[in-house]
């Protein structure tokens, strides 16, 4: 069960809800400037890396920096585990392709300051009651719940049980999903190889 950082309460409406999944699960709003509206730890490992980071207000580009550098100095992402899933649901589907590749971009930038290659999957969502009420049923945030959907449609996992793939790490999704032709897919982005395979 996630829970929200103290915020300000706010009338202002979001425009677009972001997911970055490593193993910490963190889901950021964001108004129309792509300020941040709220950030919320979907699960314990979550409020870690969150833990006093003041991220209302602030530029996407400046949280990103924040959030996925809090969770590489807490070890959430090394040379065997350098997998993040970024999903993405906007109001404004014709800019979509754009924000996944400012996303990965700006989440790269983060990492050459390091000697870790981050593999990165960014990918549209759109965060409706089926696939929330799905999520929650199996504890994963939506973005990891809509890459698992996708998974299920290649005829190699139709017949695994879900539980079986919800339980397994980003970088083995990550792993499983970069086997895979994109051409179905072609509106995601990927970034990085995957390791410790």
């Amino acid at each position: 069960m996630g829970f929200y950082l103290p915020t300000t309460p706010t009338t202002v409406e979001a425009e677009t809800i972001m997911f970055l999944d490593v193993n910490p699960s963190v889901e950021i709003t964001l108004d129309e400037d792509n300020k941040v509206l709220n950030v919320l730890a979907l699960n314990d490992d979550a409020g870690e890396v969150l833990k006093g980071l003041q991220l209302k207000d602030v530029e996407l580009n400046t949280a990103l920096n924040a959030i996925v550098g809090s969770m590489y100095i807490h070890g959430y992402l090394t040379s065997e585990a350098n997998s993040i899933l970024v999903s993405i649901d906007t109001k404004h589907d014709e800019n979509m392709n754009g924000m996944l590749e400012y996303v990965t971009d700006k989440i790269n930038k983060v990492f050459e300051k390091t000697d870790l290659e981050c593999s990165i999957i960014a990918q549209g969502v759109d965060v409706n009651n089926d696939l929330k009420n799905r999520a929650k049923e199996q504890g994963v945030s939506v973005g990891k719940m809509h890459l698992i959907d996708k998974l299920k449609q290649n005829e190699w996992f139709v017949n695994y049980d879900i539980e079986d793939l919800t339980s397994m790490q980003i970088k083995d999704l990550n792993h499983i999903y970069s086997s895979f032709d994109k051409d179905e897919h072609n509106s995601d982005v990927t970034s990085g190889n995957v390791s410790g395979y």
